[in-house]
């Protein structure tokens, strides 16, 4: 089989009054970090949560030792969450989605050397490909320095690979995409290292409150999606806001329950609306190729555009 060149999908955003910026993960916690210092709050790193005490707030480190009550515990430590295992009293593993992700980065300038790979990418804006099996995004990091390149690619259902990242050669990514154009090959030539990681993904949260109205999950571990809509970050901003608003209208310690119970109701219908028009986005982004690639075309304009 022959290669093929990848459908391109150059995004169009409006925004009115405001800037447009890409930052990887690691960056936004630093950030967050300074400035949850600034703001008087104690941050304990190293610290490992074996139990939860729902009924009485408390919380119970590996070491043994069990902390005073809290006025309220809230649980945001990702996907694969033990704060959601634990309010729900089983294990909630999370389920592989079919793909692989394979994320690297590059010096921009390397890529504007590239005189045959710089006509098609913008270096200074959002890129899309979509082509056999999988789509391909980049966009700029690092204060416009780095380019972010995450690849989408379908795996085999009996594949082995780690869901978390592992690090894999060069020529594991131009296999997976074989069947792309020589001019994408060229640009999966240019980072120095890949990795590969598991896309997977965690089953709709059948509850976000404890009775006891002192507990609750935000971000991922309530409404963790797939990244096809670049939310993920953006879902839990909301949700920290909201609370926020709530927490500044507590008068005694006996309101928690109703406020919690208010960003429930407020954040659920939400945070599952993006949630599920994250998945549309993957079964466009990733329909079974060539069949789709019209009907694909045309319904990516509309989205993007």
């Amino acid at each position: 089989m022959g290669s093929v060149s990848p459908s391109r999908a150059s995004c169009k955003i409006a925004i009115v009054g405001a800037g447009l910026a890409g930052s990887c993960y690691c960056k936004l916690q630093n950030v967050l970090f300074r400035e949850a210092l600034k703001s008087g709050a104690v941050v304990n790193f190293g610290i490992r949560i074996q139990k939860i005490g729902f009924e009485n707030s408390t919380l119970e480190p590996t070491d043994g030792t069990t902390t005073g009550a809290f006025d309220v515990i809230l649980g945001a430590d990702g996907e694969k969450s033990f704060c959601r295992e634990s309010l729900l009293g089983r294990d909630d593993p999370l389920l592989d989605r079919g793909f692989d992700i394979y994320p690297a980065t590059v010096k921009i300038d390397g890529v504007a050397k590239q005189p045959e790979i710089a006509g098609w990418v913008n270096v200074h804006s959002i890129n899309m490909w979509i082509g056999p099996e999988g789509h391909t995004v980049t966009y700029p990091i690092k204060k416009g320095n780095l380019l972010n390149i995450v690849l989408t690619h379908e795996h085999e259902s009996d594949s082995s690979t780690s869901a978390g990242p592992v690090p894999v050669g060069s020529e594991v990514v131009h296999e997976a995409f074989e069947h792309w154009s020589p001019e994408f090959h060229q640009l999966l030539s240019l980072p120095t290292a890949w990795m590969k990681r598991r896309m997977m993904y965690s089953p709709e949260c059948t509850s976000w409150l404890h009775l006891s109205g002192h507990f609750a999950l935000l971000g991922d571990s309530a409404h963790g999606s797939p990244p096809y809509l670049a939310q993920g970050a953006a879902i839990a901003f909301e949700d920290a806001a909201v609370l926020g608003v709530l927490f500044s209208k507590i008068q005694s310690k006996n309101d928690m329950p109703g406020l919690l119970t208010m960003y429930d109701n407020l954040r659920r219908p939400r945070a599952l609306l993006c949630k599920g028009r994250s998945r549309a986005l993957c079964n466009i982004f990733d329909e079974e190729w060539p069949r789709a690639r019209r009907e694909r075309q045309i319904v990516v304009a509309k989205v993007i555009l």
